[in-house]
């Protein structure tokens, strides 16, 4: 009988929506279906997120880890997989998750743990109210609010809604926060608009905060105190990194590991075979420097807004990926440079293609590996893909900071004055011997101090710091 209805229903559904579409009513009707359903999903998310909170008992357990990003996602789960094998042995501890993929498969659940899940606010802003007013006075006087809101609009959000969003996401984790009163916070990105926000909740309320993304080095990943990229430990304070011991067996592993990247391309992006070279070559000027230079993901590595602290640890004189790009342009044209740019995955839809000068090569998509292989210099801000052109034994020029400050391995122009002068020197002298020792030290000295094993059982090497040892240092932030 009940099968007998839907199929009565479905016909009926399907009937309504042939008529719909001959009427060219059919993408209104849909709007408002998706909205209907939307409107449901976000509302139920949002009472259980506060039924959740409104319910938690902190006094359970002895210490409490919150833990905070886009965590539902499955390129994560080599990160909850081993927190899980910890927390079993752990029973005064209890390790909650908020989770921003709202909508996302619960892969989290599958482990056990206790999983918040954050609204989607963005998309959902019109089924959420708020106090006009407050929200007025607690953006008014919190400068990290405005930043984060600025943050939204230039990717393309409108003030009213990123003001909304903003304050939404404030609210929630701040509740969150006082709710659980965690011992200190994992958080996943520190730099994108809402991990911004909690990250400064924290400092109001005097709770630690532990920095989480993919490591340097493909298959791995990092925890941080000091901050990410040019605010880390190993930017800060690069001569007492560098200083610290390795041996000679760590060296010739450094050595090993780095010829299994190097050889296997394994990249933090799967690489698709596109014959890239091929397709560029055409445009390329014969006899003449190539110059790749790799965008950067603006808006979540901490130079969005702008600010004096962007100026001071991510790019001294630079805005953003673009201007760095017109910045390189002219000198390309000026010394008949052949200019390649590549902008991040992410960016290529916000990259303003009408304002690319003629001179530059615009590659929206290709295999990362094989651009940096036909090309004699790679110049970033501070991409990762630094990491990547060093792995490939090409010369590397840094123009903002990253966890590679001062370690020997890259050419390196931090005033506009001496830009020009490191391109022509790295073209003429390449990747250095010096620079391929230091960097194997580097490798070395990442493995054993600062870098944990992200690998999966089906990966043929695992280096970094092991299971054991992230325990003792997620063990060791306890209070």
């Amino acid at each position: 009988m009940k099968r007998t209805l839907r199929k009565i229903k479905s016909k009926i559904k399907t009937i309504v929506e042939k008529l719909l579409k001959k009427c060219g009513l059919y993408q209104a009707y849909s709007k408002k279906k998706r909205d209907h359903y939307y409107s449901i999903g976000i509302r139920k998310v949002m009472r259980i997120y506060n039924r959740k909170l409104d319910s938690y008992d902190k006094d359970c357990y002895q210490h409490r880890i919150l833990v905070v990003g886009y965590l539902g996602r499955p390129k994560k789960k080599f990160f909850y997989r081993r927190l899980y094998f910890l927390k079993k042995e752990w029973q005064d501890t209890e390790i909650v998750m908020l989770d921003e993929v709202t909508f996302a498969s619960n892969y989290l659940g599958v482990y056990g743990y206790n999983v918040l899940k954050m609204p989607s606010f963005n998309e959902g802003l019109k089924f959420c109210h708020v106090d006009a007013e407050e929200m007025k006075r607690e953006i008014e006087e919190k400068q990290y609010l405005q930043n984060a809101i600025q943050n939204e609009i230039l990717r393309g959000m409108d003030r009213d809604d990123a003001e909304k969003s903003i304050y939404l996401k404030y609210l929630y984790y701040k509740k969150a926060v006082e709710k659980i009163q965690p011992d200190y916070i994992m958080l996943w990105n520190k730099f994108s608009s809402e991990h911004s926000v909690m990250d400064n909740i924290c400092k109001e309320k005097n709770i630690k905060v532990i920095y989480i993304e993919y490591g340097l080095l493909p298959g791995t990943f990092c925890l941080e105190e000091l901050g990410q990229m040019g605010e880390s430990v190993p930017a800060v304070c690069p001569e007492d990194f560098k200083k610290q011991s390795v041996t000679e067996d760590e060296l010739k592993e450094a050595e090993a590991i780095w010829e299994y990247l190097r050889t296997s391309g394994i990249n933090r992006n799967t690489q698709i075979n596109d014959d890239i070279v091929g397709k560029v070559s055409c445009q390329i000027k014969k006899d003449r420097p190539i110059i790749l230079y790799a965008g950067n993901y603006d808006f979540d590595c901490g130079i969005v807004p702008y600010t004096e602290d962007a100026r001071k640890y991510h790019s001294p004189n630079f805005e953003s990926s673009h201007d760095a790009m017109l910045y390189l342009a002219d000198l390309a044209k000026r010394n008949d440079w052949n200019l390649i740019y590549k902008p991040h995955p992410i960016m290529v839809r916000k990259t303003e293609i009408a304002n690319i000068p003629e001179n530059v090569i615009y590659v929206p998509e290709g295999n990362l590996n094989d651009l940096i292989d036909y090309s004699d210099l790679v110049v970033t801000l501070m991409s990762q893909t630094a990491y990547v052109s060093c792995i490939r034994n090409t010369a590397t020029l840094m123009l903002g900071y990253n966890q590679l400050k001062n370690k020997g391995c890259v050419y390196e122009a931090y005033s506009l004055e001496s830009i020009e002068s490191e391109i022509k020197t790295a073209i003429e002298n390449g990747f250095t011997e010096l620079q391929r020792n230091n960097f194997k030290i580097h490798i070395a000295q990442l493995c054993k101090y600062y870098l944990f094993d992200g690998s999966t059982e089906t990966d043929e090497k695992h280096f970094g710091r092991d299971e054991k040892e992230l325990g003792n240092y997620i063990r060791g932030h306890l209070s």
